[in-house]
């Protein structure tokens, strides 16, 4: 029996970091291609000092940017995940991630539309929000034992994890509906979108990195 928790963690992880790697792969691969199709007509005929000008006022290239950052967090928030939990696989862990990762494949299919591609971005957050509501159903006592002040840490990382990506949902909202309704123009929409992996992006991967750190830090 003392085997019990070492094998669930074995088979979580495994299972989770094999399809998180297949999923990901599939998405960058089919952003990357889109994106080299795109680069090679819209900036063919573009000097190198030029180009780099051209890119960084290019909205397509920032939401490829701000998609590559999606890709970059999910496997970020999954490593460290299975990294820290585990327990019998469930049919519900695997469905969320095939969720996320079709989700993922909208956000990238969808770089060349400008509220296609905000509200793809809602139904990101969406998804996040279900993934994090699907960890509140994890055993932390059985996970960490009696280490109460990990599981505190952990209870209170996913409550902060939750209202980030809840404050990116409704901030991608307000975009998608003011984008469709005419009130944002090129120059703002991309501020907004540069602000979109330059912002949310980087605070939530600073706060898993901090919550890593003190998680792992004394194991």
């Amino acid at each position: 029996m003392s085997d019990k928790p070492e094998f669930n963690r074995e088979v979580f992880s495994n299972t989770y970091l094999t399809i998180i790697g297949i999923i990901q792969a599939a998405v960058f691969t089919y952003l990357i291609q889109n994106t080299i199709i795109y680069t090679s007509e819209a900036f063919a005929n573009q000097s190198f000092p030029g180009l780099i000008f051209e890119v960084v006022k290019d909205i397509y290239m920032w939401r490829v940017f701000a998609t590559l950052a999606a890709i970059v967090l999910i496997t970020f928030e999954y490593s460290f995940f299975v990294l820290l939990f585990h327990r019998p696989i469930h049919v519900l862990d695997i469905s969320i991630l095939f969720l996320i990762g079709t989700v993922e494949f909208y956000i990238a299919a969808h770089v060349g539309s400008a509220s296609g591609w905000w509200w793809a971005n809602v139904a990101f957050a969406v998804m996040g929000q279900i993934a994090f509501l699907n960890t509140l159903t994890f055993n932390l006592p059985d996970i960490f034992g009696d280490d109460r002040a990990k599981i505190k840490t952990a209870r209170w990382h996913t409550a902060r994890e939750m209202l980030f990506v809840a404050f990116a949902g409704v901030f991608a909202f307000f975009v998608a509906t003011a984008l469709q309704a005419g009130h944002i123009d090129e120059t703002l929409e991309l501020y907004l979108t540069a602000a979109w992996p330059l912002g949310f992006g980087v605070v939530m991967l600073v706060n898993g990195t901090f919550y890593v750190n003190r998680m792992t830090q004394h194991s």
